[in-house]
């Protein structure tokens, strides 16, 4: 989709790194609807916009692909033999209304487009995954923490710092097998005995699992959506 920008304000980065506060806060004033940081070549390095605005973008680049997946997805619920489960994968069938990644899905569905669900166990201070590698994993925090570190990429001889600490009940690593990105950050654990119920999904599609797939890339969809508005807020809540 083509993006049409109206009433911007242009900038190099040089002179945004410098004042940067004051270019946020003339965004948020409505001295400009979009605000565009150029590097030395003059082209776009980075384009931030208010909230509203980046929601109503978002909601029109994905509403008709929504309606589309929607139109897939209406279908009768299977029902799965339980019995023929592992502990972990019926682990994971009781945590799914915890996964945003398995919003409308039932257990047939869920079972039909993971694969790997397996039980793992951490000592203190183990490395679960590490910022900048590929990862296809996903892990719910069962039992014990598991610390996030991450650097700054961008600046010279950066070290890591400890951005959170997370306890029973959290979700971590899930928006690699999103984006294909590398993981941006690092996951250790943070005390003995840590247990992460692990899993990852199917990459292909095919006539048994085709219904649940568009199903989840409809809920990825919506997870990549609130992950931008929740980073926009984040640069637009600046305050002088």
């Amino acid at each position: 989709m083509k993006i049409e920008f109206k009433d911007v304000k242009t900038v190099s980065l040089k002179h945004f790194v410098n004042d940067a506060k004051r270019y946020v806060v003339d965004l948020n004033n409505n001295e400009c609807e979009e605000l565009i940081i150029t590097k030395e070549d003059n082209h776009p390095f980075l384009v931030m916009m208010k909230h509203g605005k980046l929601r109503i973008l978002i909601e029109n680049m994905v509403r008709s692909k929504l309606r589309e997946i929607d139109d897939v997805v209406a279908r009768s619920v299977d029902n799965v033999n339980l019995q023929q489960l592992n502990p972990a994968q019926l682990n994971l069938l009781k945590i799914r209304s915890k996964l945003a990644c398995f919003k409308n899905m039932s257990e047939a569905d869920v079972m039909s487009v993971t694969h790997d669900v397996a039980f793992l166990q951490y000592g203190a201070n183990e490395m679960i995954f590490d910022q900048g590698h590929s990862g296809e994993t996903v892990y719910y925090v069962v039992r014990g923490s598991v610390k996030i570190f991450a650097y700054n990429q961008e600046e010279e001889n950066a070290t890591f710092k400890l951005l959170a600490t997370m306890g029973a009940g959290a979700v971590l690593g899930e928006m690699a097998p999103i984006t294909k990105e590398p993981r941006s950050a690092r996951a250790v654990s943070g005390a003995e005995g840590t247990i992460l119920l692990s899993f990852a999904f199917h990459k292909e599609m095919d006539e048994a699992n085709q219904k649940p797939m568009f199903q989840l890339y409809k809920n990825f969809v919506t997870l990549v959506s609130q992950k931008l508005i929740e980073t926009n807020n984040k640069l637009t809540s600046c305050k002088t």
